[in-house]
């Protein structure tokens, strides 16, 4: 006999996300790839200074890493970085914020997994 599949077990850990975009788009964040959490984790003493210097070209190299993670979306939205400071309006302070609440939501992830 088989064996029974429970579509509710399928169930994966999500963060969700309200841009500041004219629409308040809304965005189910999910976790990305191995590769990208370990890219992640090893930049981000440099995402700190740079969101500490607001030195612009740095800041362009967290925007894009940035956006990399989000488009991690259940609702299939893409974006650059340049489209999340400029249409979804996100600045540097908000950009360290995602980023900080992002770690925890994939510590969560790691632990659960533990």
């Amino acid at each position: 006999m088989a064996k029974m599949l429970d579509f509710n077990k399928f169930d994966q850990p999500t963060l969700p996300l309200v841009m500041r975009d004219d629409a308040k788009t809304k965005l189910t964040v999910v976790a990305p790839s191995e590769e990208l959490i370990e890219r992640l984790e090893a930049n981000i003493d440099d995402i700190k200074l740079a969101c500490a210097s607001k030195n612009s070209e740095s800041l362009v190299a967290c925007y894009d890493l940035t956006a990399e993670l989000i488009r991690c979306n259940e609702e299939g939205i893409k974006m650059t970085g340049k489209e999340l400071k400029e249409v979804y309006k996100v600045n540097y302070m908000m950009l360290f914020a995602f980023l900080v609440s992002y770690l925890e939501f994939v510590n969560e992830i790691k632990s659960a997994k533990n």
